[in-house]
Formats: C-alpha cells, structure tokens, sequence
C-alpha cells in the first residue's frame, strides 16, 4: 500500500512550521499560532490555503533545490519576514496581507494576483550567482502577474522584470514610466536646474531609480505613497509629480 500524500499541519511543531521537501495537496493552514515558516528543500505544494497566518521570520524558499507553490492562497495574512529564497509561485493569490521587508531576490512569480498592501519590497529578475550557476537560469520569471488591487509603499522592480507583462496597481496616481532609464535622466536633469534648499531630497529619490535602470531595469513605475514619502514639503511633491508626469503613463 502506498503511503498516503503528507500532511502540510504535521509539520507544525509549537510556533514553527518547517518543511523540508515532499508534496502536499489541497489543505488550509488557518489561524494558527505561528510566528516561524521555513519551506526548504525543493518542496512542492498544490492548492494550499494560508489563512490569518502572523508571520515574521523564516522563509519559503530555504535548503537545497527551488521549493514550488502552485494555485496556493495567502488570504489575510502578516508576511513580513526577509528573503523568499529560491521559490516559483504559479497561479498563486495573496489577498487583503500584509506583505512587507521581502527581498525576492532568487524567486519567481507568473500569473499570480495581489490584492495586498507591499511595503518596502523587491522583486528582481536577475537571480544570484549561484542560482544561475546551479540551475542554468538566467532570469528569474516575472510573468502575467496582476497587481490591480494592491497598494505600493517602497516597492521596487530591478533587474529587468518586464513591467508591459504585469498589470500595475490601478489607484490612477501611480507613474507608469516606459523609458526609465531616458525618463529619469530628465527628471534629475531638470531638478539640477533648480537651487532650493529641498531639491536635494528628491535628486536622491530619482537618482536611486536611475540607478536601477541604469542596471537593465527598463521600465518602472511610482506609487502615488512613494511621492508622499519623497518629501514633506508639498511644493517639492507637486514638482516632483510634474516631472513624472511628463516621462510616464498615469495607472
């Protein structure tokens, strides 16, 4: 007789849940006590519902091998611990969470939907040395992923993930800016035309995203919190709203 398929609740011990390879299928995680999640190994889940988890440390991409996620559910959750590490997310849904401090620097997403808030968060397409070294790839996939729903507070895109494959958040505030690396050249040459004593703290805003772009990240785009955020000054914001809108798109 076959062993029956694992289950994804026997792995939780106290306030850990820690997984290190194996498949797990359609099971809701719900409101439990947990503060630790570790998914390591290359473990695959399929159809699993997180629900009202309060996470802040660990990682869902841990171990050895890249760990899978497909049609899985954050629903209602605190997610705020660092690295994903090496995860593909396919047709996943992370709905009304609390996303934030993600550094998704050796994971993948295609055809996933947010509806979240994300704060202080980078996806980068360009995975690391050893992820290219150890499975050939060259490009961590950002495909078809749906952010209309979301709210952005420090987000970032480096790399070169194809913004025209995404859907943006749609507040109708945000910067769509196709040419980012041309689009910020002229932002920060024209914020250098200026002497107040403010212009400062926004150079240093524009010049970080020049930089990303500058670094194969071609397209990018600006939440209307990041502008709030850029200064406290609303004469600096309103200029700095100005010069977005001539190098981009509103979303």
């Amino acid at each position: 007789m076959e062993d029956p398929m694992p289950k994804l609740s026997s792995c939780v011990t106290g306030s850990r849940l820690v997984v290190r390879g194996g498949d797990f299928v359609d099971e809701v995680i719900n409101d439990r006590e947990l503060d630790e999640i570790v998914i390591a190994d290359s473990a695959k889940l399929n159809g699993i519902r997180f629900d009202r988890l309060r996470i802040g440390y660990g990682s869902l991409g841990a171990g050895r091998g890249t760990s899978v996620y497909i049609n899985c559910e954050f629903v209602g959750c605190t997610l705020n611990f660092s690295s994903l590490g090496q995860a593909t997310f396919i047709g996943c849904r992370f709905s009304r969470s609390k996303i934030k401090g993600w550094l998704a620097l050796s994971a993948e997403f295609v055809n996933c939907q947010f509806s979240s808030r994300l704060e202080r968060v980078v996806f980068d397409a360009r995975p690391s040395v050893e992820i290219e070294n150890q499975h050939g790839r060259a490009v961590n996939r950002y495909i078809g992923n749906d952010f209309t729903d979301s709210e952005f507070v420090d987000v970032s895109f480096r790399g070169g993930v194809d913004l025209s494959r995404q859907v943006l958040p749609s507040s109708g505030e945000g910067f769509y800016i196709v040419d980012a690396l041309r689009g910020y050249e002229f932002v920060l040459e024209e914020l250098r035309q200026r002497n107040e004593s403010w212009i400062k703290d926004l150079a240093i805003f524009v010049d970080v995203r020049l930089e990303n772009a500058r670094r194969g990240q071609l397209q990018d785009y600006v939440s209307p919190r990041d502008v709030a955020r850029a200064s406290t000054l609303e004469e600096a914001r309103s200029l700095l709203m100005g010069l977005l809108d001539q190098v981009s798109e509103r979303v």
